[in-house]
């Protein structure tokens, strides 16, 4: 049984391994970075929170911000298209994050003064939608490490370098 479970989590744990490394990292300067801003995925909450469970979002039925390959064999059975080339190439990072009752300096969320009032289900949360209005975003390609929102949207970014070629 023992050199059973090594064989089966031997690729899993490298993978965590190398992905623990890198971020580590990225996050505290171990690595340079580029000037570039790998494309995330930062609207799609603000922009889906208003359909209801039953309706669908435009965004995820856009094979260029949602893809489906068919060779995924989707777990979660959601209709596939026939994608002409790789579709790596269109796959982007998320970014979810809270916008309401931060601190304005970092981004951090110490208390929800706004609950039950407001923030008490997706739909009534308020989320980022633009990079450039979090904390931190005056430091720009120089932002680097975890202390502010910005900051850590810039690792995630250069994350999604690794992170995809990975799995």
């Amino acid at each position: 049984k023992a050199r059973y479970a090594e064989q089966i989590f031997a690729g899993p744990l490298r993978d965590l391994h190398v992905l623990t490394r890198i971020s580590g990292w990225l996050l505290f300067d171990g690595v340079d970075r580029s000037n570039s801003f790998t494309d995330l995925e930062i609207s799609m909450v603000e922009e889906c929170k208003i359909y209801a469970e039953d309706e669908t979002c435009p965004f995820d039925s856009d094979i260029f911000k949602t893809p489906c390959d068919c060779q995924w064999l989707d777990p979660w059975d959601r209709e596939c298209q026939e994608i002409p080339s790789d579709p790596r190439s269109i796959q982007k990072m998320f970014f979810l994050g809270q916008n309401r009752d931060i601190d304005p300096a970092t981004g951090r969320r110490n208390e929800s003064l706004s609950y039950p009032e407001l923030d008490f289900s997706p739909e009534t949360t308020s989320w980022w939608k633009d990079p450039d209005d979090m904390p931190g975003s005056e430091k720009g390609i120089n932002a680097s490490g975890y202390s502010t929102t910005y900051d850590r949207l810039r690792v995630i970014s250069a994350f999604a370098t690794i992170a995809f070629p990975v799995y």
